[in-house]
């Protein structure tokens, strides 16, 4: 599958930002109903050989993911990091007020 969509992308002449936007859109729909480390485990061996062969830094292409799964994990109807920001700030007490002298 790698090897095709490589072939896709070349055929098509995408330009990287185009496969990349793609990519991360792709990311943002995935995290509505998956958590995140199925998302990466499932998808990057598609899409890494894809950025190599692009020329795209894939440090830099990692960074990008990590950040677009966490912006996926928000978005509805799941929004898995919304319940563990619930359950933290249900644990956390008010802040102490002061008292005007």
């Amino acid at each position: 599958m790698p090897a095709d969509l490589k072939s896709l992308v070349t055929r098509l002449g995408l330009s990287p930002l185009m496969v990349v936007a793609a990519i991360c859109a792709i990311y943002v729909v995935l995290g509505t109903a998956m958590e995140e480390l199925s998302m990466v485990l499932l998808t990057m061996p598609v899409f890494f050989p894809l950025i190599v062969h692009l020329g795209l830094d894939p440090v830099w292409f990692g960074i990008i993911i990590v950040c677009v799964v966490e912006i996926g994990l928000i978005s509805p109807p799941v929004g898995m990091n919304m319940f563990v920001l619930q359950d933290l700030a249900s644990r956390m007490s008010p802040p102490a007020r002061c008292s005007g002298a």
